[in-house]
């Protein structure tokens, strides 16, 4: 199995609050970075490919993983496109030999969800939360049993079954399908996109796309300081349970 991680964005809502490192840097407490938690917790559970797309200030990335190994690609375009273009330039990685787990670099997710993702055998499959109020979602996904139906910030409340939690995996049988489009799609023009969008392409032409619930765990993307303030007092607070 192996693992794309998208970190090239600027996180311009927090950036300010952050002393304006790449979101994917931010300190959890004790000096570790959110992406070398990410990249631990994959490596914990068998994902030892893991690829990092860079694109704002890349030095920093690239000195958080220090000393770990991984790939790294550049999308030098990071100021004028969106994470599909991200992807596309890691593309050689959707070789269609193993499964892969595409996910935002800038999203914490606690071990149960990692664990939940690795061990699913649904592809492609979204993960999302259904815990979450309508009002504090921010990107909305709806099911219909367990295949995706609606997708999208603007998502009524009929339709929204959950909040997308920021990752994905595909089975190697599937990764070829997505590359073609995600392919497609640049060719087309279509740089401004989320890289869930070829999900998203590929569920609105009848092709299944799984969601599954994340079951209360906790996590949280950086969009905003008071997200970065929550997981760590999240993790302050599982440390002095552990502690005691």
């Amino acid at each position: 199995m192996k693992a794309v991680l998208m970190a090239a964005g600027v996180g311009t809502r927090i950036s300010r609050h952050i002393k304006e490192v790449p979101k994917s840097t931010v300190d959890l407490g004790a000096g570790q970075t959110l992406i070398a938690y990410t990249l631990s917790a994959l490596r914990s559970r068998g994902v030892t490919d893991v690829t990092v797309v860079v694109g704002y200030r890349p030095e920093l990335v690239r000195a958080a993983l220090r000393g770990h190994e991984v790939r790294f690609f550049d999308n030098p375009f990071y100021h004028v496109t969106n994470s599909i273009a991200s992807l596309w330039f890691a593309r050689g990685v959707l070789s269609g030999d193993d499964d892969v787990i595409l996910a935002n670099a800038d999203t914490y997710l606690d071990g149960r969800i990692w664990d939940q993702l690795v061990e699913s055998d649904r592809s492609p499959v979204m993960l999302m939360d259904v815990s979450r109020d309508y009002e504090r979602m921010d990107y909305k996904l709806g099911r219909c049993g367990d295949l995706l139906s609606g997708y999208g910030k603007e998502l009524a409340p009929a339709e929204t079954d959950g909040e997308y939690v920021g990752v994905a995996k595909i089975a190697r049988e599937h990764v070829p399908h997505v590359r073609a489009r995600l392919d497609a799609m640049i060719a087309a023009r279509k740089s401004d996109r989320w890289w869930e969008d070829v999900l998203y392409e590929l569920s609105s032409e009848g092709h299944e796309v799984f969601v599954e619930d994340v079951g209360g765990a906790f996590w949280g993307e950086v969009d905003y300081v008071e997200d970065y303030l929550a997981i760590v007092e999240h993790l302050r607070a599982a440390a002095q349970i552990a502690a005691e």
